[in-house]
């Protein structure tokens, strides 16, 4: 047990000597002259977030106290990172590193240092200096974290597979694609990809998937998994329209690259998730079950909100790190986890349950097989019906016309009734029948 409590402290801690002095201008191209740079009077600031003032930035770096350092420049949004000295001379990247760094050694370099770099999304530059051992170090644990995370992300998606190929129930597939897009958010925001040397474009574009991708499962669930009546129409027409401004915002974004389109996805997918609870929450009957989901709901909300939305415009409230995200994230997965157990095994009990009321409503319906031969609605037949099974007339013509494959609309057109009249009919001869799943009647009977 002490071993699993270190094994977290190393994940979570990221432990770095401190952050360099951010002092910054961004009114000067990605090839200003070292010249230029001597002359400029740069901004200083506490703020490493300026969010939507994205663009080139230029960042002047006083002398380090360490005679060996790391300087890392830790975003993930960011592209053409090069870091020169005040004679001129460009430092070189480290290879293979998650973040954008460089190895100062200060007995062959000049001070000041300039760094360069742009944002094509928000400005975001926390600059973190390191010495040698520490950086290694944090660099192993942050894989270490990354194997531990994304390990239980594939776990889990291998297992949403299987309960769907076993009990053929598309809520799995929800949970499934759930994980892979908390997975590709994670991924993207963690810096992974720039590890392996994948551009800027397609990190990005990777994260936004994501995004998108967590609403999704809620879109389905709405038009799919619940059942709604009318009075839910607003909500699901509100779902409808959230869910294609986030697809068109994506397809924006892969096209054009247009920071705008970014941020139009992500706060398209968060209403849409919003609207999903704000839908589901009150139909749930339980209230311990109801308030422990309010409660994941809302945490949920709070992280996603901030981390994925508002930190892009530089408004961040919780300023989480992306370890402490990628906790949280490990405590979804494991949510969804326990779901597909209690899942899979309500479908189980359910299945065994169904058996039975089909048996029973087999051997019941047998009884009515014989009024296929029957061919007026006056007959010793029609009574039988009404005494057995306390069936009104028109409740009769209405099986008798659903048993020989008649649509809702030939039926509502024979016998001269509304939608919501033959919806109550049928709802009142399967409470007769004793059906509690709405279960195709021409399929049991023919």
């Amino acid at each position: 047990m002490k071993a699993f409590f270190a094994v977290i402290l190393v994940v979570l801690s990221g432990i770095y000597i401190g952050s360099a002095q951010v002092q910054y201008v961004n009114d000067l191209p990605a090839d200003a002259s070292v010249e230029t740079l001597k002359t400029k009077q740069f901004n200083v600031t506490s703020d490493t977030n300026l969010g939507i003032n994205n663009g080139v930035y230029w960042f002047k770096i006083d002398p380090l106290e360490q005679s060996r350092s790391i300087l890392s420049l830790e975003t993930s949004h960011t592209q053409d990172v090069r870091l020169i000295d005040a004679n001129g001379l460009q430092i070189g990247q480290l290879k293979d590193t998650r973040y954008p760094s460089f190895f100062i050694i200060n007995r062959i370099i000049e001070y000041p240092l300039f760094l360069t770099s742009t944002f094509p999304l928000e400005a975001n530059f926390p600059l973190k200096v390191y010495d040698e051992s520490m950086f290694s170090r944090n660099e192993k644990r942050s894989l270490l974290g990354i194997g531990f995370s994304y390990g239980t992300a594939v776990a889990l998606l291998i297992a949403t597979l299987i309960f769907f190929f076993i009990a053929r129930s598309r809520q799995f597939l929800f949970f499934g694609i759930l994980s892979i897009a908390i997975g590709l958010s994670i991924i993207a925001k963690d810096n992974i990809l720039y590890f392996f040397g994948i551009e800027h474009a397609i990190n990005s574009r990777l994260e936004l998937l994501g995004h998108f991708l967590v609403g999704v499962p809620s879109a389905l669930f709405v038009f799919f998994f619940l059942d709604l009546d009318k009075t839910y129409s607003f909500p699901k027409t509100l779902q409808l329209i959230f869910t294609i401004t986030a697809a068109i915002g994506l397809i924006l974004y892969f096209v054009t690259g247009a920071h705008w389109a970014f941020y139009m996805t992500d706060i398209a997918t968060v209403a849409t998730t919003i609207n999903f609870w704000v839908i589901s929450v009150p139909m749930i009957r339980k209230p311990v079950k109801r308030n422990i989901l309010i409660i994941i709901y809302v945490t949920n909300m709070l992280v996603v909100l901030d981390a994925f939305v508002l930190q892009n415009f530089g408004l961040g409230f919780m300023n989480l790190s992306i370890n402490t995200v990628k906790w949280i994230m490990l405590l979804d997965l494991t949510a969804i986890g326990i779901t597909l157990v209690h899942s899979f095994r309500g479908l189980q009990n359910n299945t065994l349950v169904m058996k039975k009321q089909i048996k029973n409503y087999l051997e019941r319906i047998s009884e009515l097989n014989r009024h296929k031969e029957v061919r007026t609605s006056d007959d010793s037949y029609m009574e039988s019906l009404i005494y057995d099974f306390n069936l009104g007339n028109l409740e009769v013509k209405i099986l008798n016309g659903i048993s020989e494959g008649k649509t809702n609309q030939q039926l509502m057109t024979q016998h001269s009734i509304s939608n919501e009249k033959l919806k109550s009919i049928t709802n009142s001869i399967f409470q007769k029948l004793g059906i509690e799943e709405k279960t195709d009647l021409s399929i049991l009977v023919n």
